[in-house]
């Protein structure tokens, strides 16, 4: 039986206080992208940070100049899917809200 838009609403909520998000990293194609303090120790660590240099598209950008995208950006737009993806599971009732705190391992295994 799925929750009511209220209940899933106050579910979110709930889990988002949990998580205690600390920080705001913006994207440019995601916005604003909320990070834990757990998976903002990780974005600080100086073998994550190296990612900014790693090119995801290879050697397109000598073909096309404007493109630009680092393993850097990949990582943090593949956490704030991740984090999309498992709240709407919660709101189903699929995942349990304390798996959540897990999906900082993403990050970790993007790198």
């Amino acid at each position: 039986m799925s929750a009511s838009p209220e209940e899933a609403s106050r579910k979110i909520e709930n889990i988002r206080k949990r998580l205690n998000f600390s920080k705001k990293i913006y994207d440019n194609v995601h916005g604003y992208i909320d990070i834990t303090e757990e998976e903002r120790l990780v974005i600080d660590s100086p073998i994550f940070q190296r990612l900014r240099r790693v090119s995801h598209l290879g050697l397109a950008d000598f073909v096309y100049p404007g493109a630009t995208h680092s393993r850097f950006s990949h990582s943090i737009g593949s956490l704030h899917v991740m984090n999309k993806i498992a709240i709407s599971l919660i709101e189903d009732e699929i995942l349990e809200d304390d798996d959540v705190s897990d999906l900082g391992l993403l990050l970790c295994y993007t790198m």
